[in-house]
């Protein structure tokens, strides 16, 4: 039974502020989004709409909390590893400079990061286009300043070369926002950019349908060179490689041949 008040919503949501949860895993999304009214005390989508309406405030907490806009520096040590043992030095052998997609960079942890693996091995140039959806957290990572915890994974060596100490936080230091591009984009709606050696996009493909999977993955690899490399999160894959032009090389990492 189709549940109106929700497909409702839904369409409301996407008029407001252009998120299309038609493209997400229904269970799952509109399992967080009933938690998400549970704490503020409404029971009907309806309902809920009208809060989302009234009080900006919350509104932005909502797109936040949907969009999971959580992360760390150097999440997931063994891929980063892999970047900087095998993939980052192949592509830097084949290409005079390097242009790298974080599609999903949430709070910059992740571009940061690749800028720092990639001043470590003294690249010759490189340009690094850090998009989001959401706007808000786009100014938090443009910012550049981070609690410890983020930086958790990060060497005191590499801390103290590359951030500078403010209060309880770390500042990113200068040198290594310069090859950094922060945008708003929708990986749903918007064009995507072209002619990039290097495309993550970690920890977003579980929340949306397998249609949706596809066709974003077709997008990506139109966006890819030949010979780059694509890599989604720990637990995301791609299944019929071969559709997308794309080789496994490790765990979550792919070559488009």
């Amino acid at each position: 039974m189709i549940d109106s008040d929700y497909e409702k919503f839904k369409e409301n949501l996407y008029n407001k502020i252009g998120l299309d949860l038609n493209q997400y895993k229904e269970r799952q999304v509109k399992r967080r989004i009933t938690q998400f009214m549970t704490k503020h005390g409404v029971s009907r989508f309806s309902d809920f709409y009208i809060v989302l309406s009234k009080d900006k405030a919350v509104l932005k907490r909502f797109r936040d909390y949907l969009t999971i806009n959580t992360s760390e520096f150097f999440r997931d040590i063994k891929m980063y590893n892999n970047l900087r043992d095998n993939i980052l030095p192949n592509l830097s052998k084949k290409n005079g400079s390097l242009k790298i997609w974080s599609a999903g960079c949430s709070i910059g942890a992740e571009p940061y990061s690749l800028a720092i693996l990639l001043h470590e091995a003294k690249a010759r140039s490189f340009r690094i286009d850090a998009t989001d959806f959401d706007e808000n957290i786009l100014q938090t990572a443009e910012a550049g300043r981070y609690k410890a915890n983020v930086l958790k994974n990060i060497s005191e060596n590499l801390k103290s070369k590359y951030f500078e100490a403010e209060g309880e936080e770390y500042r990113i230091k200068k040198r290594i926002k310069e090859n950094i591009h922060f945008k708003q984009h929708n990986l749903l709606s918007d064009p995507y950019p072209q002619g990039y050696n290097l495309i993550l996009c970690r920890n977003v493909f579980i929340y949306f349908t397998p249609e949706t999977q596809n066709a974003l993955l077709h997008k990506f690899s139109k966006s890819l060179k030949q010979g780059g490399y694509f890599i989604l999160g720990t637990s995301e894959f791609v299944t019929q490689t071969e559709d997308f032009g794309f080789r496994k090389k490790a765990f979550s990492i792919y070559e488009k041949v």
